[in-house]
């Protein structure tokens, strides 16, 4: 079973759809394999533990989730500006979130109503899954990928 798979089944079941039959008989043996002691653990028996060296799913997960955040939150908020420039901004922006606010938002599991809609919404999201809000080189590049992605030359050599 791979990452693919593991996503469609968590879809369906979080949207209440059945299972194709194949995924069912994927789902059910790596179920077995763990409780029957077979594998080692969730991550061997669903087939997708790490190798020396990888990084975790977890940590995986939540950079996937810090990008799409960042490049949402660049759209709607620095929208008019070059991705150098937003990358700058939002940097800034993160850094002080993270010295300031966050120091006692992180003891709350909810986030402040006020956030929603603001960048702030965006870092309190990244920073809650265990991620962290990165510099403005490294914000550069994840900026760029979502140019790359949309295939819009223009957007892709904005800097």
């Amino acid at each position: 079973m791979d990452r693919a798979a593991l996503s469609r089944i968590a879809e369906a079941c979080r949207l209440g759809v059945d299972l194709d039959v194949d995924d069912r008989v994927e789902l059910a043996i790596a179920l077995e394999a763990w409780l029957s002691g077979a594998s080692g653990d969730l991550d061997q028996a669903f087939g997708v533990a790490r190798r020396r060296g990888q990084r975790a799913n977890r940590t995986i997960a939540a950079a996937q989730l810090r990008d799409d955040l960042l490049r949402a939150c660049a759209e709607q908020h620095y929208s008019g500006l070059s991705r150098r420039q937003q990358a700058v901004a939002i940097a800034q922006a993160g850094t002080r979130y993270t010295a300031s606010a966050w120091r006692i938002d992180r003891l709350n599991s909810a986030m402040p109503v006020s956030y929603a809609g603001t960048p702030t919404e965006a870092f309190w999201r990244i920073l809650s899954a265990g991620a962290s809000v990165p510099r403005q080189r490294r914000l550069v590049a994840i900026l760029a990928e979502r140019a790359a992605s949309s295939g819009d030359f223009i957007a892709q050599n904005a800097v």
